[in-house]
């Protein structure tokens, strides 16, 4: 493949004159292309490195499914910079190429879709991971099954506690992960974060893209501010896995430090929103934005209060 898209090979091109199109596609192609084989070794790295607990599994499985996704993406990208090019071998040579990579990507993407799916416990556990990377889930139906009562009464119940300001958004927002949940404190303030962290990506870039006023200039500050003490939230609670055994001690007072990380970092999030909004006369879209994430974030934040309560004491 190299022979078409290196970038030795755009001389001849270029020196000959009339053929911009295709000196600038396949710079682009050559461009994508190298990201691909980026994300591709990035994959195979990490498959060297599978092992550990489920969560290791699935996350290391997650970064795999997600850059071998990623290249697969710019390999089509490549293939599609060339369709206004006029030389028809010049453009038959590169998507020769370009659609053998892409199968054996493609092929290679499918089984370890295929390794996942074989665990359901993973399959729930990659679902979180991917909807924190704010992309589709892989196979989401199958990573996000039909849950049973017992599932979705012990969110409602959890929704229901008075340190919940807003049950209602509570149960309709997490009641679809309840299967993922699957009766377990600790996911279900995970699952919180996840989801008022994609709301926060969302408002952030939405305000952003409206920061004409000063008073949009400082929300935009805020949030960002927010976002970023989301993500670190949500960094703490990837690494809240469950023990046992001779080191469970060390492990729950391990946990009550990642927990009160969490809490810290939450309520500052919390507070960042607040700050979006005091003192700054923004429109009546950016307030309603920004309250509608507030009200995620606060939620979030109570679930994870719940959980820290159940790993307090000695």
């Amino acid at each position: 493949m190299t022979t078409y898209v290196g970038n030795d090979n755009l001389s001849p091109l270029a020196e000959g004159g009339g053929e911009h199109r295709a000196v600038a596609a396949i710079r682009d192609c050559s461009s994508t292309l190298g990201d691909s084989v980026d994300q591709i070794q990035d994959s195979l790295q990490q498959m060297k490195q599978l092992g550990g607990s489920a969560e290791d599994l699935a996350f290391q499985l997650s970064n795999v499914l997600t850059w071998m996704s990623a290249a697969e993406t710019n390999e089509d990208t490549c293939v599609d910079g060339f369709d206004n090019v006029a030389d028809g071998s010049l453009r038959s040579d590169v998507y020769d190429g370009v659609v053998k990579v892409k199968q054996l990507t493609s092929n290679a993407l499918a089984l370890v879709n295929a390794f996942a799916n074989k665990n359901s416990l993973l399959l729930s556990i990659i679902f979180l991971f991917t909807l924190a990377a704010n992309s589709p889930p892989p196979s989401s139906a199958a990573a996000r099954p039909a849950p049973t009562k017992d599932q979705t009464g012990f969110v409602a119940t959890l929704c229901s506690t008075t340190t919940v300001l807003y049950p209602k958004l509570c149960r309709e927002s997490l009641s679809p992960y309840a299967a993922v949940v699957d009766k377990k404190t600790t996911v279900l303030a995970h699952v919180a974060v996840v989801i008022s962290l994609k709301k926060a990506d969302a408002v952030s870039a939405y305000v952003g893209n409206l920061s004409t006023s000063t008073a949009l200039k400082e929300c935009s500050g805020h949030l960002r501010d927010s976002l970023y003490e989301m993500r670190r939230s949500l960094r703490q609670m990837k690494r809240l896995a469950g023990g046992g055994g001779a080191a469970e001690r060390k492990k729950k007072m391990a946990t009550r430090e990642l927990v009160s990380d969490v809490q810290t970092w939450m309520s500052a999030a919390e507070t960042d929103q607040d700050n979006c909004l005091d003192g700054a006369r923004v429109n009546a879209d950016v307030q309603g934005q920004v309250a509608a994430l507030k009200m995620l974030t606060s939620n979030a934040l109570a679930l994870v209060n719940a959980f820290a309560g159940k790993v307090a004491g000695p």
